[in-house]
């Protein structure tokens, strides 16, 4: 994405097209058609938003209901992918630290602990089987990260529940990989990008991202493995379950736990590194300033209209704004800013300041980004009706290629 960012802005590259007398670059091929752009950006966006995503189990509640309710779920994910793609890839971030740099050190030598094994517990995978009414219960953290089963259970009955592999997660890599050199290809000759290819362009990233992240993780799991209690042991320190009241946490907590919810087959419940909210936090952040900077790309495009280039330049500022505005309650929930304050100032105030403000502060923000991010689609369809006709023109892919 390093090589892809100058490429479109335009300041490198020599026009490899064949021009006019004015210099345009003029179409000598072969022409795409309208639907043919839509159609790549749309398989785009799905590949990025459907099919990279690696849910975790549902749990029994959801598939008992029957394949519409999971279809449901998925669903949620896809929207939060779209609206907010830096949430999927903070959340298998905070997986992929879980999973495969913290170990179970007691284990690590004893047993044969793999990525599969740390990603299924992570996932909610595991449950145990009781002689009760309720015969399938969550197997919790405090348990899970150190019983015998992720090491007795082989790698492969858990890679057995995924409905993917390798080669074809690397076949959506490719396909995401070849958007991008057509991108390249045509900011290299001086080609029109449509505003939904900067779109589509912009999931990209952080879906191949995300690939590699989640590469060990199983593919739409519908059922856990059942395991017996009796087995468990004491849990090593510094991961617990994470449930907790809905009022008196940090707006950030919340919203990194919102995030998860989605994805975690019980709501409000995750494994969890008391120390993994700062790097999930800050991957999300992250990965939104990757966003708005891919969209500002675009400041210089061709807009139907002035007040629909004035919409969209105010809305990749808009992603900036919100997620610096976010970045703010977060420095104040983390930074010794509690301690220095309450001193200082008196407690009504500070109270005033320590709830009230961060908020207001992360509500707006919230609020920005999702409006931002929904204006940005909906111009870069409006966008459509009103292509010029370079934007139509295909890639001269012979230039590329040496000959005599």
């Amino acid at each position: 994405m390093v090589v892809v960012v100058p490429l479109i802005a335009g300041v490198s590259g020599s026009q490899i097209s064949p021009s006019n007398d004015d210099g345009k670059p003029v179409c000598t091929g072969d022409r795409r058609t309208l639907w043919s752009i839509v159609w790549s950006c749309i398989a785009t966006i799905f590949v990025c938003t459907w099919i990279a995503i690696h849910p975790d189990v549902p749990g029994r509640k959801i598939t008992t209901k029957g394949a519409i309710s999971c279809v449901i779920q998925r669903a949620m994910v896809m929207v939060m992918a779209i609206l907010a793609p830096e949430f999927i890839v903070g959340w298998a971030a905070s997986q992929f630290i879980t999973s495969v740099i913290n170990p179970v050190p007691e284990q690590k030598k004893k047993s044969k602990l793999t990525m599969a094994h740390g990603f299924f517990l992570c996932m909610g995978g595991f449950y145990y089987t009781r002689n009760s009414k309720n015969r399938h219960e969550g197997l919790e953290t405090d348990k899970a990260t150190s019983t015998p089963p992720s090491s007795s259970l082989p790698s492969s009955t858990i890679e057995d529940k995924s409905k993917g592999d390798a080669f074809s997660k690397m076949i959506s890599i490719l396909q995401l990989t070849w958007f991008i050199v057509q991108c390249v290809a045509r900011a290299n000759q001086h080609l029109p990008i449509t505003l939904l290819e900067m779109s589509a362009l912009a999931f990209t990233g952080p879906s191949i991202i995300t690939y590699f992240l989640w590469w060990y993780k199983p593919l739409n799991v519908k059922y856990h493995i059942s395991l017996d209690e009796v087995h468990s042991r004491q849990s090593r320190k510094g991961y617990y379950v994470d449930e907790f009241d809905a009022y008196g946490m940090p707006l950030t907590h919340h919203l990194l736990k919102w995030n998860e919810s989605i994805l975690c087959s019980k709501p409000w419940c995750n494994v969890t590194d008391p120390k993994g909210d700062a790097l999930h936090f800050w991957t999300m952040v992250g990965v939104g300033c990757f966003f708005g900077a891919v969209n500002c790309l675009a400041w210089s495009f061709s807009f139907p209209s002035h007040a629909e280039m004035v919409l969209w330049r105010a809305s990749s500022l808009g992603i900036f704004v919100a997620i610096f505005g976010i970045s703010c309650t977060a420095l104040m929930e983390w930074s010794k800013i509690d301690k220095i304050l309450p001193q200082l100032i008196p407690e009504k105030v500070w109270m005033f300041i320590q709830i009230y403000i961060p908020v207001c502060i992360g509500l707006c923000s919230t609020v920005t980004y999702i409006f931002a991010r929904i204006m940005l689609l909906t111009l870069a369809y409006m966008q459509l009706f009103h292509l010029s006709p370079l934007s139509f023109c295909t890639v001269q892919w012979t230039t590329y290629i040496p000959h005599i």
